[in-house]
């Protein structure tokens, strides 16, 4: 059994072994009042486990760095970088926070990161953080985004009545007919959006539709209603909700949780600020 000797105070701690080497973590550092706390609840009884959490506390971005095998790194700033693509703040508190939390979000972040990286389009890359950072976007474990779309009362696409939106249906069109130009707002392709664009568009005896896409398939995030919507070639109908004039005054959280019920499926939700 390793046999620890630490010192513990509100300047600092300090915990250690020949079999560990030593750490000393000063009050300054990140995340130095959960270190304290629990130095403080196992100063009795530390262990390796102990040890090597309070050590992945000290350095997040050294546990996310070798977590990843190197694809999440830190520059000399703290700008934190998926492999050569910088991470926009909105989305690296969220890896910190999944790391720091040993959150299985964690995993869920770096499915979509890497993803996004694969996007074909590099201005694709820059104004999906957009559509991100401004509409509290889920994903879900795969690394894909939940997002909300209006359909006609027979689950038809509301412009041609040509798609079939029904559960369960994976709705796709060839990627090279689908509106690139960002400023071309209203143009060619399938849509999808934030749950604060739902007001703007159809009516009460609309249908409201979840639909779960790979950020791959997304071409281009227009310019208007702050980025509301994507145009995509592709994604799959998850759950309907009814028609848009039952769903009332519920927000998208708890109309994911009825979703869940329905799923029975165990989603890893995530918001964005």
């Amino acid at each position: 059994m390793t046999k620890f000797y630490s010192v513990v105070s509100e300047d600092q701690v300090i915990l250690g072994s020949a079999e560990t080497g030593v750490l000393t973590i000063p009050a300054g550092v990140f995340n130095f009042d959960k270190i304290y706390q629990l130095a403080v609840d196992y100063i009795d009884n530390y262990t390796l486990e102990v040890f090597y959490r309070i050590k992945q506390l000290s350095d997040v971005r050294g546990y996310l760095t070798t977590w990843s095998a190197g694809a999440i790194t830190t520059d000399e700033e703290n700008n934190l970088y998926f492999k050569d693509l910088r991470i926009p703040n909105s989305l690296s508190s969220k890896l910190l926070q999944a790391a720091e939390d040993e959150d299985l979000g964690l995993s869920a972040w770096y499915n979509f990161l890497q993803k996004l990286s694969d996007s074909s389009h590099e201005d694709t890359y820059s104004r999906l953080h957009e559509f991100l950072k401004h509409n509290n976007i889920t994903i879900n474990a795969e690394g894909n985004i939940l997002a909300w779309k209006i359909v006609t009362s027979d689950f038809k696409d509301c412009y041609t009545s040509t798609f079939d939106n029904s559960v369960g249906q994976v709705v796709s069109m060839p990627r090279q007919s689908v509106e690139h130009n960002v400023d071309r707002t209203c143009s060619r392709g399938l849509h999808a959006c934030a749950f604060s664009y739902v007001q703007h568009f159809g009516g009460n005896d609309s249908n409201l539709i979840l639909v779960e896409i790979d950020v791959r398939n997304i071409v281009s995030v227009p310019t208007d209603y702050n980025g509301a919507k994507v145009r995509c070639c592709e994604y799959k109908v998850l759950h309907s909700f009814g028609n848009k004039g039952q769903v009332g005054d519920k927000t998208p959280f708890e109309l994911l949780a009825e979703y869940e019920k329905v799923a029975e499926r165990d989603w890893v939700l995530e918001e964005t600020q």
